[in-house]
């Protein structure tokens, strides 16, 4: 399986800004349930099983919720475990409506399939020292083990999928109020400076009419740069930049969609040129038995077997210099994605991005393709990703299309009301200025 590529580049156009009133006049619909608040980031009721079913688009599909929890906030075990139990679920009533036929004395206890999962499941996920170990309270624990039978019913994992679809609800809150922005936090800072710099170039004429005895009204100049500042400074405190949204929907990329290589398409492979043979030709002689090694004599003595028979020698598969072998290539984020995030969770493809619609199969649940996670020696836990090797997003950060309306419309309302609070920030600011006084 290749690794995801980079998503596609966002440039800056003269397209974007032309179609600014239109996109202010006639926002997309959200397509989701709105919280009431009064808040200037939207809270959106953005329903689990949906994500998971794959209805969203990114930045709010399911592959950008997994790479939330394993690069942002370390839980991506709670993910895998709701994804394994949906799919245990739907085998359970496979399973069950497959022996409903049968006389109850001839029906079978267990399943064999059902219980090689659950051996795999809690060796995975609820074991001490499990490779993604849940953090789950030991009482809910010692209930699922004290069931009866070679694997569980779903009435005895329902405290389990309580508790973990209760944290994931709270991490799926954080994950769409994170993606409503389209900015970093260097690029928050930068929105941040420019919006106080336009205020303070909004004090010039404030400051020219009391120093140099001008009329008061002059102040009232003031206003504009006020407003525009005052927006800028609000909407950048939560993670909007009023550049990157003139110019389009659009978002800076991540710093692990950063760490992606950007893949080419695919090339031909040159011919392949075929041997010729001809009757006169000689036959072709078959291969030599023997194999060498780049070794010295002591080496080989020590790693490997002789036959001086018949000249073969043989090297041990585990060298003494190499103990180990690494899963992935040092200090290359990139080539090692993959080992980060699940497998049976797919990426959005190019064509994808293009068409505006998922069009890849349900999602299937695999325990061969988990990740292996990173255990960090300071912390009983295992961190699922080395986040701190990625690089962080600069003021100049790589923008990418944003597909999901409900994001589109956050973005939206950032910029609507931190524009009606830059009004009342202005009035506030223009009145204080207006009733300085000052020595005609």
């Amino acid at each position: 399986m290749a690794p995801p590529a980079t998503p596609p580049i966002f440039h800056y156009t003269l397209k974007g800004v032309f179609q600014l009133p239109r996109r202010l006049i006639d926002p997309p619909k959200a397509g989701v349930g709105t919280v009431r608040s009064f808040k200037i980031t939207p809270l959106y009721d953005v329903v689990l099983s949906e994500v998971l079913d794959g209805k969203y688009l990114p930045p709010l599909c399911l592959k950008d919720f997994e790479e939330y929890l394993v690069f942002v906030e370390h839980s991506a075990e709670n993910l895998y475990f709701h994804c394994w139990l949906r799919d245990y679920l739907k085998k359970y009533e496979d399973w069950q409506a497959s022996i409903r036929h049968l006389p109850e004395s001839e029906r079978p206890t267990s399943n064999p399939a059902l219980v090689i999962n659950w051996a795999r499941a809690r060796g995975t996920f609820l074991d001490r020292g499990a490779t993604l170990e849940l953090n789950l309270p030991h009482e809910v624990l010692e209930e699922v083990y004290r069931a009866k039978g070679p694997h569980p019913a779903p009435s005895t994992l329902a405290p389990l999928y309580k508790q973990v679809e209760e944290m994931l609800h709270e991490s799926l809150m954080r994950f769409v109020t994170t993606a409503c922005g389209n900015s970093g936090r260097a690029r928050g800072f930068f929105g941040i400076f420019v919006g106080i710099c336009v205020i303070a170039i909004g004090l010039i004429p404030v400051l020219l009419s009391i120093l140099d005895h001008r009329s008061r009204w002059v102040r009232l100049t003031a206003l504009p740069a006020f407003w525009f500042g005052a927006t800028t400074l609000v909407a950048a405190l939560h993670g909007v930049c009023v550049v990157i949204f003139l110019f389009g929907d659009c978002r800076q990329l991540y710093p692990y969609e950063l760490a992606r290589p950007s893949l080419s398409p695919p090339q031909p492979l040159p011919p392949l040129p075929l041997p010729v043979t001809t009757k006169n030709a000689p036959p072709i002689p078959p291969p030599s038995l023997s194999t060498t090694m780049n070794r010295d004599d002591s080496s080989q003595t020590k790693q490997g077997s002789i036959f001086e028979d018949h000249k073969i020698s043989i090297s041990s598969p585990y060298p003494e210099d190499s103990p180990s072998f690494p899963s992935h290539p040092k200090d290359n984020t990139a080539a090692s994605f993959l080992s980060e995030t699940a497998g049976f969770i797919t990426p959005f493809s190019p064509s994808e991005y293009e068409d505006h619609k998922r069009s890849s199969p349900p999602l299937l649940f695999d325990f061969d393709s988990l990740p292996v996670p990173v255990r960090n020696p300071n912390s009983p836990r295992a961190s699922s990703a080395p986040s701190s090797k990625l690089a962080r997003r600069g003021i100049m950060c790589q923008l990418t299309k944003v597909l999901d309306p409900a994001v589109t419309r956050a973005q939206w309302t950032i910029i609507m009301r931190s524009a009606v609070l830059g009004v009342l920030i202005a009035l506030v600011m223009g009145g204080i200025c207006f009733a300085v006084p000052f020595d005609e």
